[in-house]
């Protein structure tokens, strides 16, 4: 028999230590699941919440835990506020990859136990949102245990393409096409001779480059292409600054810069954990984005994650163009959207269905 206990702050910030053994014992372990990232969240975004992070005891073994967190939004723009629960970090940090933290063999268990929970102990709520679940990811079975009295939405929102990081990485190269090899190696060439251009690692004893020049240079570039970007703002700017410092003391952070004349005009951001990478943000300065410095930071940044002995590439969320220049592989990204069947639920769901509608009427006349 489980039992589902919401931790208070005091209870989270003590099993530091037992969260994370969580978050390797998964099927694939997420640097988005992790207490840093998530007790970071918090410190940021967490005052507008009312936190709903579940733990789930086995007698007085902890063998699960859920981080969510409830409060009131528009969601999907919705014309009026209702009470969702989501998953803690992904409004406002867009983590992809979330997933219950617990052995695979206690995953079923503790998803149905958190499913009762909801149905029995816990009804303070109109809709829960779980966002961007890779295809394989044991959360998504909520979407089972809703199916009888509550109006459930499941859709794939987006892919991750990823590198399985096989052989050397000399062999991944042979599998370019000569002419991509050539294109690649003449790049550099002309950057790292002719235009002096130099790679470097962040460091923060140097204090030279950091997150604050990666937002400058993304944010140069998204607003010359006229594209709004969610990449911006003094309080994410501040999370990503702190996040880096502990990242970097524990290993995980993987910064890089391509500087001209020791002015930074490209940059790279992820994560190593669990034997992946996790590409997180690009920042190329529009002078220099004809000049193809994100294809030689990837190059670069794959070539980093052969040596370390990573098993795994990932470009996150995501089906851009030049990702399938790197990789064939990928992997479906899901929300799950349950609704309670109360006035706000559903009048949740019956708008969320008419914008949808709109939304797809509107891409066929595009399309025409």
């Amino acid at each position: 028999m489980l039992c589902i206990k919401v931790a208070d702050s005091s209870l989270t910030k003590s099993k530091r230590e037992e969260w994370n053994n969580l978050v390797y014992k998964m099927k694939r372990p997420s640097v988005f699941c992790t207490w840093e990232w998530i007790n970071k969240w918090n410190e940021h975004y967490g005052n507008v919440y009312e936190p709903l992070i579940l733990f789930v005891y086995r007698n007085d073994r902890l063998i699960g835990i859920l981080p969510l967190a409830k409060k009131f939004e528009n969601i999907e723009d919705c014309l009026f506020p209702v009470r969702v629960i989501s998953y803690c970090g992904s409004n406002e940090l867009h983590s992809d990859h979330i997933d219950i933290l617990c052995k695979e063999e206690d995953a079923d268990q503790c998803m149905n136990a958190i499913a009762l929970y909801f149905k029995k102990d816990y009804i303070d709520w109109d809709v829960i949102e779980l966002s961007h679940i890779p295809e394989d990811g044991r959360i998504i079975m909520m979407k089972e245990c809703f199916k009888s009295g509550y109006a459930v939405e499941h859709s794939k929102v987006s892919s991750a393409p990823y590198i399985y990081l096989d052989g050397t990485f000399e062999d991944y190269c042979m599998r370019m096409s000569g002419d991509r090899r050539r294109e690649l190696r003449r790049t550099m060439r002309v950057l790292y001779g002719r235009e002096n251009v130099k790679l470097i690692e962040y460091d923060p004893a140097e204090k030279s480059y950091g997150i604050k020049e990666l937002f400058d240079l993304h944010n140069m570039r998204q607003n010359r292409k006229g594209v709004k970007s969610s990449f911006k703002g003094d309080n994410l700017l501040e999370y990503h600054e702190s996040i880096a410092k502990e990242f970097y003391q524990l290993g995980w952070l993987r910064l890089f810069f391509l500087c001209h004349l020791d002015k930074p005009v490209a940059a790279i951001y992820g994560y190593d954990y669990g034997g992946r990478h996790f590409g997180y943000q690009m920042g190329i300065h529009p002078e220099w984005e004809r000049r193809s410095v994100g294809s030689v930071l990837l190059y670069e940044m794959i070539e980093y994650s052969y040596g370390k002995k990573l098993v795994e590439f990932d470009f996150l969320r995501g089906g851009e163009h030049y990702k399938g220049k790197w990789t064939e592989n990928s992997r479906d990204l899901f929300t799950v959207h349950i609704f309670r069947s109360n006035l706000l639920g559903t009048a949740a769901k019956s708008y969320m269905n008419i914008r949808t509608s709109l939304k797809n009427k509107v891409k066929k006349l595009t399309d025409l």
